[in-house]
């Protein structure tokens, strides 16, 4: 439910930029939020990691305390993380065709505190403190939007719209340290980092950054690529293949816990897999049926041509979701190889529309959707191979597992 809010009130970001800024000033918001989430994977690789080793290293019957490398990793993370925001600011300003580079240096700063918030995350779902967990993911997606709409009706303008969307993703790591220091008190000593920790965490983000990369590249190429008023409306499609793959994002949330524990991880997997695939099935199929209603309701009418094209988006959305919950199963299990086929399809994805097919809205979107399903025929075969529905001499290179199953996993 908090996540469903939480997607919910981007939506509302969503109505109230696309009216208020035009197709034009909306695409280059849109190319924006699209780089900002690529640049969360740090935050959402430090979940991951935390809540794993939360998971993993609990002892039988008892809960979980926040350690205090959670903190210190947290930290430096987010250090990186703005670090880099700020590094590719001016490159940004230019491949989004901004009139100022301020927006691009906004979104640097906004990371840090969004790593922050990515790490107290880890702390409650490996805990399996779920209403704690409920709590901060409406809190950090209220902030965020809050902020981000204050600052569109305030200036409309992008700029506006960044600078509200910073201070209210700072505001949420504040009040998400407090919601942590309850559950779990942090006790300030010293120390490093566990062995093998600042591994796991680089091998996370680079698998996060693989499937985010997937999800949001389109964007910034449809930026740059088609005329402003072009890019406008594959933003607004863009918001209806977020829809769809947010709309099951509670799944990977709840059964990652599930997933990283050897004696719960098979049954974990068949279930969300159900969920996910009967979820985006019906979203595809509304989206068919309601494309025209669905585009008014997301931009109004200024982007009702692109009614006839919107199960292509629900479609795409569906699918990435599918690509999302394999990663998790995937990052769960340890797997160490688990993002190499993922990138490789990022890279054909680029490459494709780069070269050949940049000239519509339909091409594009069309490459990326053949993009995903080739992601999850990859996703599926590193799981098969894991529960012994294909022999390891079944899968090619690089396609194997090195996850840990459990006795009772064997095939």
């Amino acid at each position: 439910m908090a996540l469903a809010a939480g997607n919910g009130l981007g939506y509302l970001f969503n109505l109230v930029a696309s009216r208020r800024l035009g197709p034009e000033g909306y695409g280059a918001l849109a190319a924006l939020l699209g780089v900002i989430l690529v640049g969360n994977v740090l935050a959402l690789a430090l979940q991951a990691v935390v809540a794993r080793r939360t998971v993993v290293g609990r002892e039988p019957g008892s809960t979980s305390r926040a350690s205090d490398w959670t903190v210190r990793l947290t930290v430096r993370c987010a250090v990186i993380a703005s670090a880099a925001g700020l590094a590719v600011a001016l490159p940004l300003t230019h491949l989004l065709h901004l009139a100022s580079p301020l927006p691009a240096i906004l979104l640097g700063v906004s990371l840090g505190p969004l790593t922050l918030v990515g790490g107290q995350l880890g702390v409650l779902q490996g805990a399996e403190r779920f209403h704690a967990l409920a709590a901060l993911y409406f809190i950090a997606n209220f902030g965020k939007v809050g902020g981000g709409v204050g600052g569109v009706l305030v200036a409309d303008s992008v700029t506006g719209a960044m600078v509200g969307t910073t201070v209210g993703v700072a505001l949420s790591a504040v009040v998400g340290a407090v919601l942590v220091q309850r559950v779990q008190p942090h006790r300030g000593t010293r120390g490093g980092l566990p062995p093998g920790l600042v591994r796991e965490t680089a091998r996370a983000t680079y698998s996060m950054g693989a499937l985010f990369a997937l999800a949001n590249l389109d964007v910034v190429l449809a930026r740059h690529f088609l005329s402003p008023r072009q890019a406008g409306l594959y933003a607004v499609g863009a918001v209806l293949a977020k829809g769809a793959f947010w709309a099951t994002s509670f799944v990977p949330v709840m059964a990652m816990p599930g997933l990283a524990d050897p004696s719960r991880r098979r049954r974990t997997a068949g279930l969300a897999l159900g969920t996910v695939v009967a979820v985006g099935a019906v979203l595809t199929v509304l989206a068919a049926a309601f494309g025209e209603v669905a585009v008014r309701l997301v931009g109004g009418s200024a982007y009702v041509s692109l009614g006839d094209r919107a199960w292509l988006f629900a479609a795409v959305g569906s699918l990435l979701a599918l690509v999302q919950l394999l990663i998790y199963s995937r990052l769960a299990g340890d797997d160490r190889r688990v993002a190499l086929p993922t990138w490789m399809v990022v890279v054909g994805e680029v490459a494709v529309v780069s070269l050949f097919r940049h000239d519509s809205i339909t091409a594009i979107v069309t490459t990326v959707l053949a993009a995903a399903g080739v992601a999850i025929a990859l996703g599926a075969l590193a799981e098969a191979h894991e529960h012994g529905i294909l022999r390891s001499r079944d899968v090619g290179p690089g396609l194997g597992t090195d996850v840990r199953a459990a006795p009772g996993d064997e095939p």
